[in-house]
């Protein structure tokens, strides 16, 4: 783990019986949410940090309600997908030859243009992901195009 990274895990509610509500195993903070959701728990959290701090917070979830909650406090947001790959490349290296893997997470993380995004991801560096459309039936997937055996109908 780079030295001044601080990993928080929250958890929906209650620990086992018997358990502690907050405990830490070597540098990362596992606690639970108890009685309330554990969305509202990081936010929270979020909302306790100094604001000039929170641009350096990094909240992971596939969550786009957390997301855009944590966004509009001035964190940034990763999806899960992100931290596997950060993982996986501080386990095995770069994929990219002559890269070096780059760290988790860095204070004062700027937006890059979104044509560096793609060069961005491969050096490992965090990217802000672009906001998507839910889905929705008929966005493609699902949308009806009539018998495809009688062909196209002349319009």
């Amino acid at each position: 783990m780079p030295v001044g990274v601080r990993v928080s895990i929250v958890l929906d509610g209650m620990p086992d019986p018997g358990a502690p509500l907050h405990e830490r195993i070597g540098s990362v903070d596992i606690s639970h949410a108890g009685r309330r959701s554990a969305d509202d728990a990081i936010v929270e959290a979020v909302e306790r940090r100094i604001y000039d701090e929170r641009p350096g917070t990094i909240v992971v979830t596939d969550d786009r309600g957390l997301a855009d909650r944590i966004k509009r406090l001035g964190a940034l947001h990763r999806r899960i997908d992100w931290l596997q790959d950060a993982l996986d490349l501080s386990r095995r290296g770069s994929r990219v030859a002559g890269v070096p893997p780059a760290p988790i997470g860095r204070a004062g993380i700027r937006l890059p243009p979104s044509s560096a995004t793609a060069s961005a991801r491969a050096e490992g560096a965090p990217v802000d992901e672009p906001d998507r459309a839910p889905w929705s039936p008929g966005r493609g997937a699902t949308k009806k195009r009539g018998n495809p055996r009688r062909g196209r109908s002349p319009r």
